[in-house]
């Protein structure tokens, strides 16, 4: 009985002490944190923690997530959950680090609830999933009425989820924002207008210029000043964005107001391009350039050239259904292609150029250049006359690729230059002052700073198309999202000449999902075989239809019966030709699986027997320990 009563004891004391061994554990580990990830996805930038510091009001992150409807949805939704996680796991990062200061809510907004009309109040985006609708958005909203909303989370965008949530918690509590002016060519910034005017033009046939997705960008960071064409002076804003400087009513004069906005220590960036294929007003003359100062400051853009590299060029689709083919005026230039010792390009993956220009970097004396991205050393120029693309009308890419010769030298696609600038107008400008008809008119000299007042910063990119959504962006089925990091790399370079830094550090961060990189080399190596194979078998084909068309159309009475033997006997030889090349074509596939599969059963026999083998050498180390000891304290017993 007493034995008995000595194991119930045992017993309780053991399962007392687990309990509270949990309840501790669970207590004091909510505070410990060891983020195991790669590329430390859970843990919060130096940026970050700076705009978490820096909030001084309560603010709430209302996280809306429709599991239901992702649960009851297609399959394809159903990746989301863990993306969903993710993000969750993230904010409460946030939560942790603000002390009380921000709080996370989580909301499964379900149909005709409070919460479900909320969401849409805040502008996240809706997708009618059956009964249910799919929202995946995030609301930040401050005790004082401030909100700012992502409309919808994709894990497109998982690389940019801290930045964008900082900057949302940066701009709802940051009282006074930084002033950005835009002088642009095309109308970047849209038409500002009421719903019932806006109706009105659409009923005529008129469609109002909608504004770039960069414009909606900068105005949720920043206050946007639109810099009229014919601007005499430039003052009053942090920053100059010249994009396009393209039909200016007085070319010299606007050049000469940025050029005093410059030696008044003003920052710039400029975007310039020799074809600009958003350029609808003329389909002729695309170009722009702001050689008239640049070439002083520094570098210079080449004219009727645009740049080009096989190795960085994509492919596009010609037509639906059709295969893609190698378009060099369109680079994807990647990290090999970017100054990482920048903060600007240093975290960008991929930076996409349509038709850019290439830039001579010569730097006068004071004055630092700084290559920011550039072609590799095969790139090299394509001479570009409009007139040859026929109004407008782009050639095929097969065009572009029989004019390239490869380089053996960088083209520069984007510099950074710093220094005390000198003026592009050392004796002034002229200009004419109307008295109210031209015989009144009297030319007056104006003088301006003939050197910066203090050392300030330039950076040029020659390309424009790049922070356009027709480069910047690409469609899926939630909209749009980026196809690259070119609005990022706009977005550090203003924040760096800003002096926003926190924001800046806060830009990206590594892959959610780690893909297989040795299955998908294998699977690349195997469709780079393929595809030369077909591209032979395809070569041989159109070659044999070609004699078979040229044999048959000199068939006559005389020569008819032997040439059908000919014709038939080559036709027997393609046909050889033809099962000859797929049975190939079907070895390379079968030879491309059988590989992916010895890889994937390694992994499985690795994962099934290395874990097992671990726990039974420790239990086999723990044993003979144990029977060590209990051998000792038997021969000590006796």
């Amino acid at each position: 009985m007493r034995d008995s009563f000595k194991r119930f004891l045992a017993i309780s004391f053991v399962l007392i002490i687990a309990v509270c061994a949990i309840t501790i554990a669970d207590t004091v580990g909510r505070t410990l944190r060891a983020d195991l990830t790669h590329e430390k996805l859970y843990t919060l930038s130096e940026g970050t923690k700076d705009i978490i510091r820096a909030v001084n009001q309560p603010v709430t992150l209302k996280l809306y997530y429709a599991r239901t409807a992702a649960l009851k949805g297609p399959e394809f939704l159903r990746k989301y959950n863990n993306y969903y996680l993710y993000v969750r796991d993230l904010l409460r990062e946030y939560e942790r680090l603000s002390g009380g200061l921000i709080r996370l809510d989580v909301i499964d907004p379900r149909p005709d609830t409070d919460e479900e009309m909320d969401a849409v109040r805040y502008g996240l985006q809706r997708y009618a999933i059956g009964e249910e609708s799919f929202f995946f958005g995030l609301a930040v909203v401050t005790e004082f009425g401030q909100e700012r909303a992502l409309p919808f989370l994709t894990p497109n965008r998982q690389e940019l989820i801290e930045y964008e949530v900082s900057s949302a918690i940066y701009s709802s509590t940051t009282r006074t924002k930084k002033r950005v002016g835009i002088l642009s060519g095309p109308d970047i910034l849209g038409v500002q207008m009421s719903d019932y005017l806006r109706k009105m033009l659409e009923m005529q046939g008129k469609v109002p210029p909608e504004p770039w997705r960069l414009a909606n960008q900068l105005r949720s960071l920043y206050e946007i000043v639109a810099i009229p064409k014919d601007a005499e002076t430039i003052e009053g804003i942090d920053i100059l964005l010249v994009i396009h400087p393209k039909a200016l009513p007085d070319p010299e004069k606007t050049f000469f107001a940025i050029d005093q906005y410059v030696m008044n220590g003003g920052k710039l960036i400029a975007f310039v391009d020799p074809y600009c294929v958003v350029d609808t007003v003329n389909s002729i003359d695309r170009s722009s350039d702001m050689n008239r100062l640049l070439a002083v400051w520094g570098c210079e853009m080449k004219s009727n050239a645009f740049a080009a590299d096989r190795r960085y060029a994509l492919t596009i689709e010609k037509k639906q259904g059709e295969s893609g083919e190698v378009f060099l005026p369109l680079m994807g230039i990647g990290p090999e292609g970017m100054n990482t010792e920048d903060i600007i390009t240093a975290k960008a993956r991929e930076v996409r150029f349509l038709f850019a220009g290439g830039l001579k970097v010569a730097p006068p004396q004071g004055v630092k250049a700084e290559t920011l991205i550039a072609t590799s050393e095969k790139g090299n120029y394509l001479e570009l006359n409009p007139t040859d693309f026929g109004m407008g009308q782009i050639p095929d890419g097969e065009v572009f690729l029989k004019r390239f010769i490869e380089g053996s030298e960088p083209i520069v696609l984007a510099c950074k230059l710093t220094g005390r600038f000198a003026s592009a107008f050392p004796e002034g400008l002229k200009f004419k002052e109307n008295k109210g008809n031209t015989k009144n008119s009297s030319e007056e000299i104006r003088k301006g700073l003939t050197e910066a007042r203090e050392e300030t910063t330039v950076i040029v990119f020659s390309d424009v198309d790049m922070v356009n959504d027709f480069v910047a962006f690409q469609e899926s089925l939630f909209g749009l999202y980026p196809s690259a990091d070119n609005i990022s790399i706009l977005m550090n370079a203003i924040e760096n000449l800003t002096g926003s830094r926190a924001l800046m550090n806060a830009r990206s961060k590594g892959k959610f999902s780690r893909p297989f990189t040795v299955l998908d080399a294998i699977e690349k190596e195997a469709e780079e075989k393929t595809a030369r194979q077909v591209a032979a078998v395809e070569g041989e084909i159109a070659r044999y239809e070609v004699e078979l068309n040229k044999m048959q159309g000199s068939v006559t009475e005389e020569n008819a019966v032997v040439l059908q033997r000919e014709v038939l006997s080559k036709k027997r030889e393609l046909e050889g030709n033809l099962l000859a090349a797929k049975r190939q074509l079907r070895d390379l596939n079968r030879e491309k699986r059988l590989k992916i599969e010895s890889i994937v059963m390694k992994l499985k026999l690795i994962n099934m027997t290395v874990a097992p083998s671990i726990i039974l050498f420790l239990a086999g180390l723990i044993y003979i320990s144990r029977f060590r000891k209990r051998r000792r304290f038997r021969r000590m017993a006796s």
